[in-house]
This record gives structure tokens, sequence and C-alpha cells, in this order.
């Protein structure tokens, strides 16, 4: 088994999921290792014995053997991080659907506009030639991939509008970044009129949203001034009921005295430091309380 001799060409990070996975593919078919991506069980091969019945002969050996091999080559092309991640995946089969499922269900809009930014952002720097020139065919053939050459109007249009948008969302600070992954998640990108005109009318709406927002605030607040206007009220009648009543006693005046009095022991209760709000109405019961025996 030539398992030392099967190198991937490229790791995959992540946004090269596309490419990554059409070079495995190559590599894995041109090897015989493909049914081991498809099959979760080794193949079942027919023959016929001497009495012309039909056998069924499975080499599980063989097949778990090739099937950790091609595992490990799998695992062997992914960058650290990932394969930190996924390596809980025991047959290649389970990786590479999860690997699916986990970076190949990404807006081909996403990984068109990172194509895109990567090339107008790329420099040779201090890189030889040939190694920049090798980046920028490698970032070109992916977006080759992503969009086909093809003779269709209606896609070469759409395309055009993209690169409209992709334009100017190039140039957008780093504060829009949630904004452009919002917008790159649909499986179809607004034309860039559109997008002004939405962006446009979310603007227009914020001073309404701002009003509305203080109305609400003056609401709340007038009602706890309302609130505190009511308790405010009802002390100042409790603690009227607390001087001598020039008439008869009736029961709404017991009751406002029995609050009174209750209001007066509680301040008692929770500040036993400052007195002198109930001695001066102890003051005024005493002093005044003769006056109803005539």
């Amino acid at each position: 088994m030539e398992n030392t001799k099967i190198r991937a060409p490229v790791t995959l990070k992540g946004g090269n999921y596309l490419l990554w996975a059409r070079t495995m593919k190559t590599i894995l078919c041109g090897r015989g290792f493909w049914p081991h991506i498809i099959k979760s069980e080794a193949p079942r091969e027919t023959t016929t014995n001497e009495d012309g019945l039909e056998i069924a002969l499975v080499d599980e050996d063989k097949w778990f053997q090739e099937d950790q091999m091609v595992l490990s080559v799998l695992q062997n092309s992914l960058e650290a991080s990932i394969l930190e991640g996924y390596s809980y995946c025991e047959t290649p089969k389970d990786l590479w659907e999860t690997l699916q499922n986990v970076f190949g269900n990404q807006s081909n809009l996403s990984r068109v506009f990172e194509i895109k930014k990567a090339i107008n952002e790329l420099t040779q720097g201090d890189m030889e030639f040939t190694q920049h020139f090798g980046k920028f065919r490698s970032l070109w053939a992916e977006l080759e991939m992503l969009r086909p050459n093809t003779l269709d109007p209606a896609v070469i249009n759409e395309r055009r509008e993209q690169d409209k948008v992709f334009g100017l969302l190039f140039t957008l600070n780093p504060g829009y970044n949630d904004l452009i992954k919002h917008l790159l998640r649909a499986d179809k990108l607004q034309n860039l009129d559109d997008m002004i005109m939405d962006s446009t009318k979310d603007v227009e709406h914020e001073p309404e949203l701002e009003h509305e927002l203080v109305a609400e605030e003056g609401a709340k607040g007038a009602k706890l001034v309302a609130e505190d206007e009511l308790v405010a009220e009802e002390e100042l009648v409790a603690e009227e009921a607390l001087i001598a009543p020039t008439g008869p006693m009736t029961r709404s005046r017991v009751k406002l005295f029995n609050q009174a009095i209750g209001g007066m022991l509680n301040h008692i209760w929770d500040r036993p430091n400052d007195l002198s709000q109930v001695t001066t109405s102890l003051v005024l019961i005493h002093a005044q309380g003769p006056h109803q025996d005539g």
C-alpha cells in the first residue's frame, strides 16, 4: 500500500474548501480510494464455486486498513486548528461529510468576495516573482472554479452587478464587517441601486426611531413622577391625621390615623438615629390631645 506517497498539495484552511475538496477527490479517485468516502462498509464481491453457487466475499481487514490510510491522508491535509476540532471522526467518510457540512455550505458569494479582495490586496513584498505569481495564480484558479466561463448574458450581467457591489464593499471601514457578512449570506446579491436605496431608508428612519425612543422614555418619566406625587400626597394626608381633628372621629379618620402611626413606627425601625420628625409628631399629639375633652 503506497500510503507514504500520497501527499495533498492543498491544506484546508476553511475558506479554500472548494479547492481542497476537488484536489482531494482527484487524488483519491486516481488511487482507487474514493469508495472509502462514499461507503461505510467494505464492498461485497461475488464469485461462483464449483457447484455453481454464488458466494459473497468481503475482505474486511483490507478495507479497514485502507480506510485508516485514507483517514490519515485527509487528516494530514488539514490545518492544525481544523484537525484539532474534528479529530473525533473515526472514518474518512465521517470526516469528509463533517467538513462538507461545516465549510461546504458557505455561500459562493462570500468566497468570491474573499478571493477578489485577496487578489486586490495581494502584494509581492519580499517574495520572489515566481512565488508571488504562484499565489496569484492559485487565487485566480479558485475564482475560475467558482465562476466558470459562460456566454449566458443573464449570468454575465449578474456577475457585473455583483462586481459593482463588491467594489463598494471593498472600500468600507472595518465597522461595516458585520453588514458585509449579512449581505453575502444571501443566495443572491442585491444590485447596487437597491442596496443603496435600502441603506438610505434605514438612515432616514433613524430620527423617527430616536424620536419614538425619546417619547417612550418621556412617558416612563411622567409615569414615575405621577407615582411619586401620589405617594407624597398619601404621606401628606397620613401626616395630617396626626393633628387632632376638629370634628367627629369617623372611620376614615381612624384609618388615616392608624396609617400615620404605622408609618411613624416604620420610620423609627428604618432610621433609629433620625427621630426629629417623629418627635415633632408626638409633641403635636400630646399638645392637642386634651382639646378633644372640651
